[in-house]
C-alpha cells in the first residue's frame, strides 16, 4: 500500500508516538541492552485503520518479550510509533530521526509503498533492517536494497489472481477500472487491467479520481455509462465507502465491486452500509480471527483482551514480524547488521505464514498465499484461498 502527501488533518500532531512496549518483569533484565524498534506508518488520519492494528500487535509482542514470556532476552525492547499520516515526506523525516539514533536496531514498516520508496534509500544506507507488513508495490524489490524485506505478497501476485477470478468465475460483460492514482494503488489497477485484457475481458479505460472528494457523481456517471456489471477499484476505504454507497443510490446496486486490502476495514463497512454486501477483495492478509490454530487463537485472545476488539487488517502480519525480531534477539543478534543477516539466513514460522526471504527481500514463493474476502451481512467474511 501507499499514500501520497494528501492528508492535512492533524499535521500539528507529533510525528513520533513513543510508547514503550512494557510488561511486568523485564525479559532482558537490568543489565540488558536497551533497543528500539520503530513502527512507521499512518497512526493517525484517514488511513490509520490499515496501520494501527499492526502497531498494536507489535506493541503486544514486544511487551510480552519484556515481561519474560518468551524467555530471557539480551535486550529490553521499546516499540516506537512513527506517525506519517501516510505521506512520503513524513516517512523521510521519521527515517532521519531513526538512523541517527544508534538505539534503533530495526523497523516494522513503512506501512505504505510511497513511504517505503521515499524513506528506503536512507534506511538502507544506514544498514537498518526494515520489514514491511503491508507495502505491496512490485517495484520496491527493484531498488537493490540489502536491508529491506516484504512480509506479504506484492501486487504482482494478487492482481492477476483477482483478475483471473473475475474473468473465469464472474464472467462479466465488461469491467470498469478506477483508482486514486497513488503509487501502490496504480500498480494494482494496471496489473488487474492487463491480466483481464489478456484473458479476453473487455476493460474500459482506467479512470483516476481525486482522493478525499465527497462527491463522486462524475465517476459514478462514467461507470453507469459503460453498463459494466463489474467494477475493480484501487483505493482506500475513506473513498471506496462513499463510492459504493453513491453507486447504489444511483441505481447501480447490481454492479459488483472488487478491490484490495486497502479498504478491508470497518470504515468501509460503516460508510457503505448495506451497499457493501457482495463486495469481494483479494488480500495478502490472513484471517486469524476464524483460525483454529492454537497460536493464532492465543494471539487473538491476547489482542482482544488488551485492546477490546478483534485484530484488524495486518495485525497478525505485524505480530509475525515482531516475533521474528524477538527470535533474532534470542539468538544474540542485537545490532542492525546482525539482525539483517539473521533475517536473510533464517526463517520464522508465524501464525500467518513462514517468513522466509529471497535475496531481493521478497518472500519465498513457496510461502505466499493470498485470500478472498467478501462482505456478507455487513461483515468481512473469509471466502477462502485466492485462486483464479
Amino acid at each position: 500500500m501507499n499514500r501520497r502527501s494528501a492528508i492535512q488533518v492533524g499535521i500539528a500532531l507529533a510525528s513520533a508516538i513513543v510508547l514503550a512496549a512494557c510488561g511486568g518483569s523485564s525479559g532482558g533484565g537490568s543489565s540488558a541492552q536497551n533497543v528500539k524498534i520503530a513502527y512507521i506508518g499512518a497512526l493517525t488520519g484517514d488511513y490509520k485503520t490499515i496501520v494501527v492494528p499492526g502497531y498494536q500487535a507489535a506493541q503486544l509482542a514486544f511487551g510480552n518479550a519484556n515481561a519474560g514470556k518468551y524467555g530471557q532476552l539480551p535486550v529490553n525492547i521499546s516499540a516506537v510509533g512513527m506517525d506519517t499520516q501516510g505521506t512520503a515526506d513524513q516517512a523521510v523525516t521519521a527515517a532521519e530521526s531513526i538512523v541517527n539514533d544508534p538505539n534503533y536496531v530495526g523497523i516494522i514498516g513503512p506501512a505504505f509503498s510511497n513511504e517505503t520508496q521515499a524513506a528506503g534509500p536512507r534506511l538502507d544506507q544506514a544498514g537498518i533492517p526494515f520489514m514491511t507488513p503491508s507495502a505491496t508495490n512490485p517495484g520496491l524489490d527493484q531498488n537493490g536494497w540489502t536491508h529491506w524485506f516484504r512480509g506479504v505478497s506484492s501486487d504482482a501476485f494478487g492482481g492477476p489472481i483477482i483478475a483471473s477470478y473475475i474473468a473465469n468465475t464472474v464472467k462479466p460483460n465488461c469491467v470498469f477500472v478506477a483508482g486514486d492514482g497513488t503509487t501502490g494503488n496504480t500498480s494494482w489497477d494496471i496489473s488487474v487491467s492487463q491480466k483481464l485484457t489478456s484473458l479476453g475481458v473487455q476493460v474500459k479505460p482506467r479512470e483516476t479520481f481525486t482522493s478525499g472528494a465527497k462527491d463522486f457523481s462524475a465517476l459514478v456517471s462514467k461507470l453507469a455509462g459503460t453498463r459494466c456489471t463489474a467494477f475493480f477499484i484501487a483505493a482506500y476505504s475513506s473513498d471506496v465507502g462513499p463510492i459504493r454507497k453513491q453507486m447504489t443510490d444511483a441505481g447501480l446496486g447490481n454492479v459488483t465491486l472488487y478491490g484490495t486490502s486497502a479498504f478491508k476495514d470497518d470504515q468501509f463497512l460503516s460508510t457503505a452500509g448495506s451497499a457493501a454486501n457482495g463486495t469481494l477483495i483479494v488480500c495478502d492478509c490472513s484471517d486469524v480471527n476464524s483460525s483454529t490454530d492454537a497460536a493464532a487463537k492465543d494471539f487473538v485472545s491476547q489482542y482482544q483482551a488488551k485492546y477490546g476488539e478483534l485484530p484488524g487488517v495486518y495485525a497478525a502480519e505485524a505480530w509475525d514480524i515482531a516475533q521474528f525480531y524477538i527470535q533474532a534477539f534470542k539468538a544474540g543478534k542485537t545490532t542492525r547488521d546482525a539482525i539483517t543477516s539473521y533475517f536473510r539466513s533464517n526463517s520464522h514460522q508465524g501464525i500467518t505464514k513462514q517468513l522466509k526471504f529471497q535475496a531481493n527481500g521478497e518472500l519465498d514463493p513457496s510461502v505466499i498465499e493470498d485470500y478472498f474476502f467478501v462482505v456478507k451481512n455487513g461483515q468481512w467474511t473469509l471466502q477462502g484461498p485466492a485462486k483464479g
